[in-house]
């Protein structure tokens, strides 16, 4: 189909008939077979939501690709004043461009030669969690939030992770000051039904560190067949990845921080 348009649009006719008039049917059947591709692109994306499937090799994605580029470029070319006097050549090489950005080959193309290239590496961050990202705006505080033991210095007043495992320890007046732990916000489990009063919670896997001061209550942590017990005055550490049981054995309030 493609090739019958650029015959069109150089000469104002289609492809001849050919031998027993083959090129002509081959010529109609391509017309017919890309309309009806198209068709059924457009009904398979209002019923799903998604084009075709590629198809094994991506063979059927391509050829929706290229349908959807054939009429297009039919369209443009019946109702733009192209210069007749174009030549093969430069009609070949804007009808290829044409097909590459709509297929998106020529940025797979692209990248793919930047993914091999020797001296260039690319960049990869990992996003934060958005529990981790919005705890900032619950920080009452005008302390500096520092989001690794990295970033802490001597003297420094704000939120900062100071253990890199698990750790019950006695949260002294001078930890919680030089964290600011009394500007942080108070989770609750009173009114939460999945942290009920002796309900067990099997199995929680932190998606984020927490630093957790506790006001009040007390929570039953247990790692294997080790059980520790946080209570009012405790200071915890909950690395990311780290996974326990956890029972709430009375009415749990803490200060929290997120990292």
């Amino acid at each position: 189909m493609l090739y019958s348009e650029s015959v069109l649009f150089r000469t104002g006719c289609g492809l001849p008939a050919g031998p027993y008039g083959l090129i002509g049917a081959v010529e109609g059947v391509s017309y017919l077979g890309t309309t009806l591709l198209v068709g059924y692109s457009i009904y398979t994306k209002i019923k799903s939501g998604s084009g075709l499937p590629a198809g094994p090799y991506g063979v059927l994605g391509a050829a929706e690709g290229l349908a959807y580029a054939a009429l297009l470029a039919g369209s443009v070319f019946t109702t733009c004043p192209f210069p007749p006097q174009l030549s093969a050549e430069r009609f070949s090489t804007v009808l290829l461009h044409l097909l590459l950005s709509i297929t998106g080959l020529e940025n797979t193309r692209a990248f793919s030669s930047h993914k091999k290239h020797p001296s260039t590496k690319l960049h990869s961050r990992k996003l934060a969690h958005p529990a981790v990202e919005g705890w900032a705006e619950k920080y009452s505080g005008d302390g500096i939030i520092m989001q690794s033991k990295n970033d802490s210095s001597a003297g420094t007043i704000g939120p900062r992770v100071i253990h890199d495992v698990f750790t019950v320890e006695e949260g002294t007046p001078e930890l919680l000051n030089q964290l600011d732990v009394k500007n942080w916000p108070i989770w609750p489990t009173g009114d939460k039904e999945k942290w009920q009063v002796d309900k067990l919670n099997a199995n929680k896997v932190m998606p984020y560190g927490e630093l957790s001061s506790v006001l009040s209550g007390k929570l039953e942590i247990s790692v294997g067949k080790e059980r520790f017990v946080a209570s009012k005055g405790d200071f915890v550490t909950f690395p990311e990845g780290f996974e326990s049981d956890w029972k709430v054995l009375e009415e749990l309030t803490w200060h929290y921080f997120l990292y």
